[in-house]
């Protein structure tokens, strides 16, 4: 630690504005931190408004089926019933049937995101957990359908990985990235995802074909808010980093300006 009283002028405004500098980085990631979970509290309570009538609508499509059928063989019973009535009620009730599967459909798609933003609304149990790796990519791709649909596409390479994690943080982690990868697009591309396991480690890699970063903003990606927009904290990659690091991991970025970017992760196996 330096001697205070053998600092310069210059020195101590030097001290000061860097005291000053390493406050503002720690507030900064505190704000982070609170919006985090104060958003995982909101998300928890609108899971829990959407679940209840979600559940009461697939109910109800469950019970409209079985009535269908139901006035489907009372009709078949009649025997007073002429051919061309028949026909007219049978084509109204296909009609019906394409709509209940459209309800039933859409019904599994919002389950499918309810359950995907739940691994990010929960707060992670003290201990690790064995993990499927594609279920959280496959999460965060739900959350981000649409960012992805009709300009994006999505090429996957990995075989189905389980690992020891915190669940909530490493899909933080993940959802990050891909949403940074999407918006580094501006119109349509692609992104990559690539992983593979040895004994010791397994290797993460998500790779985009957009802007790319400048080479000399690299060194400094991680450490002091950088965003790759023009304004804003970017997708808190200074969070990506810690929570890898809390895996006791390493994350590793190569870039280049036009040509797109590749994030590639290695966390213990």
């Amino acid at each position: 630690m330096k001697d205070l009283d053998k600092l310069s002028h210059e020195e101590l405004l030097e001290e000061h504005q860097e005291l000053q500098k390493r406050n503002e980085e720690m507030r900064i990631q505190l704000i982070g931190s609170e919006k985090l979970a104060l958003l995982g509290q909101m998300l928890a309570g609108i899971i829990h408004e959407i679940n209840t009538p979600i559940a009461a609508i697939k109910n109800n499509v469950d019970v409209f089926e079985k009535v269908v059928e139901k006035v489907r063989n009372t009709i078949a019973a009649e025997n007073d019933v002429s051919d061309a009535s028949s026909a007219k009620i049978e084509k109204l009730l296909g009609m019906v049937d394409q709509l209940t599967r459209v309800n039933r459909t859409a019904c599994s798609r919002i389950h499918d995101v309810i359950q995907s933003v739940r691994t990010y609304a929960r707060g992670d149990k003290s201990d690790p957990e064995v993990v499927s790796l594609n279920k959280l990519f496959e999460d965060s791709l739900t959350i981000l359908r649409h960012e992805t649909k009709g300009r994006i596409t999505i090429h996957k390479s990995f075989p189905d990985i389980s690992l020891t994690v915190y669940p909530g943080r490493l899909a933080q982690v993940f959802l990050n990235l891909l949403a940074n990868a999407c918006q580094a697009i501006d119109n349509e591309g692609d992104i990559w995802i690539e992983a593979a396991s040895t004994d010791d480690e397994v290797k993460i890699s998500i790779r985009d074909n957009g802007r790319g970063i400048a080479a000399d903003r690299l060194p400094g990606l991680f450490i002091d808010g950088h965003t790759t927009r023009e304004s804003g904290m970017g997708m808190g990659l200074i969070i990506v980093k810690k929570l890898i690091d809390l895996h006791k991991g390493r994350i590793e970025v190569a870039s280049k300006k036009g040509e797109g970017t590749t994030f590639t992760i290695f966390l213990p196996n």
